[in-house]
């Protein structure tokens, strides 16, 4: 399924107003541990959370990565790198199963799914590794069956140490589980969680 993003990244392709800073200002100096983003998908600055509607959206469409497992917001001519609390995506699950990053672009489609020690679940998706948020996570293991069609969600909790399973979604595709370690999921798929100058 996927794969460490590309060489060049995750890049959206920036606003016409971000494109001419870009050009205008091309030397600004990046801008470190000011912009976060948290286990839920939101945005936050200096702890606090942004929810004026406009900011968000600027920050969902702004988002980006370098290739070299930083996340950043292209914030006019200001590369704003993200601290991530979790993941580089944080997904949400509407009813019926339909997954949503919290850029608000849907997911068709994941691969094998991870349980940390800490209990988060991350799935390989198109887009790289991505959490589902700890609110959804009852709605995602709804859709989601063991072989001998027990409870997922319990199958999940009770994940050993290095242990490894196969769940089903409703139309069959298998997935495989396994229980890894945080810090080296993160490395497995080069995302740096707080990247500094």
């Amino acid at each position: 399924m996927s794969t460490p993003p590309p060489p060049g990244g995750y890049q959206p392709g920036f606003s016409d107003a971000v494109q001419r800073a870009l050009a205008k200002w091309p030397n600004v100096p990046a801008c470190y541990g000011f912009l976060a983003l948290d286990r839920r998908g939101r945005w936050r600055v200096d702890g606090g959370v942004i929810t004026h509607p406009g900011a968000v959206a600027f920050l969902n469409s702004h988002y980006a990565s370098d290739g070299s497992g930083r996340w950043y917001v292209q914030n006019g001519p200001q590369t704003a790198y993200v601290d991530l609390d979790l993941a580089p995506w944080i997904l949400s699950v509407a009813p019926g199963g339909v997954l949503s990053t919290h850029t608000g672009v849907q997911v068709d489609a994941f691969g094998a799914l991870f349980v940390t020690d800490a209990g988060d679940v991350l799935v390989e998706t198109p887009l790289g590794l991505a959490a589902i948020a700890d609110r959804d996570l009852a709605l995602f293991a709804g859709g989601l069956r063991t072989p001998d069609g027990s409870e997922a969600l319990d199958m999940l909790a009770g994940l050993g140490t290095d242990a490894e399973a196969i769940l089903a979604t409703a139309d069959g595709a298998p997935h495989a589980v396994s229980r890894v370690g945080e810090a080296a999921l993160l490395a497995r798929y080069a995302i740096e969680r707080r990247p500094r100058a």
